[in-house]
């Protein structure tokens, strides 16, 4: 019997293996494959003009599971337009990503976008080129006048008769000069320069201007190449109002949380908040993710500066932290970036 068991213990050895196999598949069920999800968004395209684009060039669509390090095609391929929509159709729910699209003209690779890390499924995916005529042949970005557009977005208190002003900075300026001036203020106020060259990189900064003439607030610096469309520079205004009427003192701040990644049961969004420099966060808010995505803080003191962020929760169990954002009452239109699939801050 012993000499026996010997002999045979190779093929005893694998069907032990094939029973626990089996068992584990009764068990535990057999590995369920991902769900496909859908990534979507848009291009901002920057220094071409789009019809020359749209004949000549493409972009497609590539990506890599974050982590990892070589990026591979999803054979998506784009026309080449100024806010051209996408949509990737072939993602796993609950996988990140890092997505980037590569540009090519006349079939030679001549620039990459910038590297969106995102969980799927996800909406609002914004991919921006700046291309510089120096990248490509003239008769792609002749040198003739361009039009920068775009909207200045203003939180906290604005004074009356105060006014925005444009400077932009670049190749083809000697310095960072004025290049439009007294555009009356409001909380969204819409520019457009005329007088940038295309394929012209350009430093565009929006400064919030008083009755006086005295800068009350000025946004970042913001890189572009002309021409351009429906670029943003945002601005917060460090006036102090004056002391109101009782009844008109309050001011709100608002916005929506944008959501990527899979939600689960039970899942909701809490909205947290802080006054600068403080280290704890109070909630406001709880947004039903499935239903409700916008969110207001009412009850501000003009000028009032906070921090506002969103937690995903499962049973009020916190599963992922949303962007910290600091906007100045009053202020709307606030995008908070909440992916259940990382932590883009730790406010707790």
């Amino acid at each position: 019997m012993t000499k026996w068991f010997k002999e045979h213990i190779p093929t005893l050895t694998i069907l032990g293996l094939l029973v626990a196999t089996a068992l584990t598949m009764i068990i535990f069920g057999d590995p369920q494959p991902l769900e496909k999800a859908v990534i979507s968004g848009s291009i901002n395209l920057n220094g071409i003009d789009s019809k020359i684009a749209l004949n000549k060039g493409n972009l497609v669509l590539m990506q890599r599971q974050h982590g990892q390090s070589d990026f591979v095609t999803t054979n998506l391929i784009m026309p080449l337009a100024d806010e051209q929509t996408w949509s990737w159709t072939e993602a796993k729910s609950g996988v990140t990503y890092d997505l980037q699209s590569d540009l090519f003209f006349n079939g030679q690779h001549v620039a990459s976008s910038n590297i969106l890390t995102v969980t799927a499924p996800a909406t609002d995916q914004v991919f921006t080129f700046n291309i510089q005529s120096l990248n490509l042949a003239e008769d792609v970005i002749p040198e003739t006048k361009a039009i920068i557009t775009g909207k200045v977005f203003i939180d906290g208190f604005i004074p009356d008769a105060a006014t925005i002003s444009i400077f932009a900075s670049g190749q083809s300026l000697q310095d960072t000069e004025q290049v439009i001036t007294n555009l009356p203020a409001q909380a969204i106020t819409d520019f457009a320069w005329e007088g940038a060259l295309s394929g012209q990189e350009y430093q565009l900064e929006a400064r919030l201007i008083d009755a006086d003439g005295t800068p009350i607030g000025t946004s970042r610096k913001y890189t572009l190449v002309a021409p351009a469309k429906s670029e943003i520079l945002q601005l917060s205004s460090q006036a102090t109002p004056l002391l109101l009427e009782e009844t008109s003192q309050t001011a709100s701040i608002s916005g929506e949380v944008h959501i990527s990644g899979p939600l689960t049961a039970n899942s909701s969004v809490l909205l947290l908040q802080r006054t600068i420099g403080d280290s704890n966060f109070t909630a406001f808010d709880r947004l039903n993710p499935t239903v409700q995505l916008d969110w207001t803080l009412p009850n501000l003191t003009p000028g009032q500066k906070l921090e506002i962020t969103a937690v995903m929760q499962v049973n009020e169990q916190n599963t992922a932290t949303g962007e910290i954002i600091t906007p100045t009452a009053p202020a709307s239109n606030q995008i908070i970036n909440l992916d259940t699939g990382l932590n883009l801050s730790n406010p707790l």
